[in-house]
């Protein structure tokens, strides 16, 4: 088989051509749109559930909560685990599915369930399902402050103006508010007066809750007309709420809610803050990507909207970004490229050193970006993303391998035919003789590729978080190397026509590098042909050695990531209270700032409104900013 696909290569060169040209067109297309990342989502196929019990301790939560939202989960098709963490007044569910399911789902199957698990809940709980992001999600980070604005108005505006447009941007799931005071319409009460003309607090809630909607109607038919009617009750000012009748006295006077209330705006109760650079409290917010979508892509149209969004804010309200996760994939990819280019010239440069010959040498270095384009087609594909694991474990060495024996053949065969006064004169003899020297190494070529191509096929087998690691990059190896194998038994043979035309002469430094390398390895071969069992004891004892070594190199499940910036996690008294907390965040904010490489330092205590990541007010992430390293 191999033996034709050589023979039809040789035969339909300029097809070959046009094959690689299509495949240069659908490379460059599939890196265009190629999902790019910093490092692989290794979160499995999860649904989470969150829950919100305000007033119920951790003990309760658990027991009233959390305990009916895991048990109402039990017997979902698919499920392998489902777990719970209950905090004051919040709860938050985790059902994890097997691998291969379908993520939407899964999502379903958890909304069919909450459905009977609304009902079991107690008064004033709610649940709903966690936005649908996984563990690299929050890709841009800011903080809306300035021009002159309370904490309760920044919240407010970020939450009626600044959120919507932010959330309209397609790969954006959520965008998560962090901070700040959430404006209430509030009633307090006064015991005294509730007293005074024979009220119960009952009294005062079902006042409230049959007074502020706005109830249908019927419709009425007048002439050619239909008037519908409606009841207008829903308060839209504390004014409206106010005048709402509690209870009419014996004597027919209507008790008011302001006789009995103080009605106004006020703060919601809250187990979250955020301050910055030791300044005080500031509002934040978290711009989630919907799962599977491009980082690099997502994190521009942010970008592009926060420079609009900032034009359109009051006076000197800003929408200022802390962390952008492009600068980790602009690193990142800064890395791969670096890596790519140096590997690629050292190619090139040893090809030249040991072929001798520069058009076989640029010929095969022309496979190299060939078969990153023929790994990227199947990349996009197979929807896997672009990251500093599937990128950087390619191997230039094991991609150019077959490539190089099919030139370097090429080159010495055709130089022996012209210094034997050989050479093929006439289209059909040369091509006869391209076809039988790339017989001579097609098989080996191939066996030999194929066989690094099964090195990889154990990786595939991975399951769990081990297998989201590995089995992209296993993937996206065997794709280069498989379209090397392809481009070393078409491209290579079919360029030979064009570029040994006139012949092939290996230069000659090569030819005395080759005799001095052979001058020195032939002794050697001989002295081990005729000791095999000292080589093979040789040989144990260095494999003895290297196994003794190999448990006190230590290991690394995962490659290092430096951003550049530094997190630092506080953990506090848990009984500590959320104004003590925020003080302690401040004073660590001034310590740290006292370093000149700080740009900037942001901690966030608590809870953000969605708690996806339920911390305590005892727990906070401090985000420190550097200065760039160099």
């Amino acid at each position: 088989m191999i033996d034709r696909i050589i023979r039809w290569a040789v035969e339909n060169r300029w097809t070959v051509l046009l094959l690689v040209a299509a495949l240069v067109g659908g490379g460059l297309w599939a890196l265009r749109t190629l999902r790019i990342d910093a490092f692989p989502d290794l979160t499995n196929v999860q649904v989470q559930v969150l829950a919100e019990a305000p007033g119920l301790s951790p003990a309760e939560v658990e027991r009233l909560v959390a305990y009916p939202l895991e048990t109402s989960m039990n017997g979902l098709p698919g499920v392998t685990q489902i777990r719970s963490t209950s905090k004051y007044g919040f709860a938050t569910a985790t059902v994890v599915f097997e691998d291969d399911t379908d993520l939407y789902f899964a999502r379903t199957l958890v909304s069919e369930r909450l459905q009977s698990v609304r009902e079991a809940l107690p008064p004033g709980a709610d649940v709903d399902m966690g936005p649908l992001a996984g563990a690299t999600s929050e890709i841009y980070l800011y903080t809306v402050e300035g021009g002159g604005l309370d904490l309760m108005a920044l919240r407010t505006l970020h939450d009626r103006v600044i959120r919507p447009q932010l959330r309209a941007i397609p790969g954006v799931t959520e965008i998560n508010a962090f901070g700040g005071h959430v404006r209430q319409m509030q009633v307090v009460v006064s015991p005294r007066d509730l007293t005074a003309h024979g009220l119960t607090l009952h009294d005062v809630i079902a006042a409230v809750e049959a007074n502020s909607r706005t109830p249908a109607g019927a419709y009425l038919e007048t002439g050619e007309q239909q008037l519908i009617l409606r009841g207008m009750g829903q308060a839209s000012d504390p004014g409206d709420l106010r005048q709402t009748v509690v209870k009419a006295s014996n004597r027919g006077v209507p008790v008011l809610l302001g006789d009995v209330a103080e009605v106004g705006y006020g703060p919601e109760v809250r187990q979250g803050a955020v301050s910055r650079d030791g300044g005080g409290e500031v509002m934040s917010g978290i711009v989630m990507m919907l799962r599977g979508e491009n980082s690099r892509n997502v994190v521009a149209a942010v970008r592009d909207a926060v420079e609009e969004i900032n034009r359109s804010l009051p006076e000197g309200v800003l929408l200022a970004p802390y962390y952008d996760q492009t600068d980790l994939v602009e690193g990142t990819l800064h890395t791969i490229r670096e890596n790519l280019l140096l590997g690629g010239f050292l190619v090139i440069a040893i090809l030249l050193l040991f072929l001798g010959n520069l058009r076989a040498a640029l010929v095969v270095a022309a496979t190299i970006p060939l078969s990153l384009l023929f790994a990227m087609i199947g990349m996009r594909w197979l929807g896997l993303s672009a990251n500093l694991m599937s990128l950087g474990a390619i191997d230039f060495g094991m991609i150019v391998d077959g490539s190089v024996v099919m030139a370097e053949n090429y080159v010495k065969r055709l130089h022996e035919d012209e210094e034997e006064g050989r050479f093929p004169q006439g289209r059909a003899a040369f091509m006869a003789r391209l076809r039988d020297v790339a017989h001579e190494v097609g098989r080996p070529i191939g066996f030999g590729v194929l066989i690094i191509m099964l090195v990889y096929l154990p990786i595939l087998t991975l399951q769990g978080l081990e297998g989201r690691l590995f089995q992209p990059m296993a993937l996206t190896v065997g794709m280069a190397l498989f379209g090397s194998l392809l481009l070393a038994l078409l491209f290579v043979p079919a360029a030979a026509t064009f570029v040994f035309r006139e012949g092939a002469r290996e230069s000659r430094y090569a030819v005395r590098l080759a005799e001095w390398l052979d001058r020195r390895y032939t002794p050697l071969l001989r002295t081990t042909l005729a000791r095999p069992g000292r080589t093979v004891v040789v040989a144990l004892a260095a494999f003895l050695a290297t196994a003794a070594l190999a448990p006190r190199l230590g290991t690394e499940f995962l490659p290092e990531l430096d951003e550049g910036s530094i997190l630092i996690q506080p953990t506090r008294d848990p009984g500590i209270s959320l104004t003590h907390s925020m003080e302690v965040a401040r004073r660590v904010e001034e310590v740290v700032a006292r370093t000149p490489e700080v740009t900037t330092v942001v901690s966030r205590v608590g809870r953000p409104d969605v708690g996806s990541d339920p911390m305590g007010i005892n727990q906070s992430d401090v985000f420190v900013m550097l200065e760039p390293r160099a």
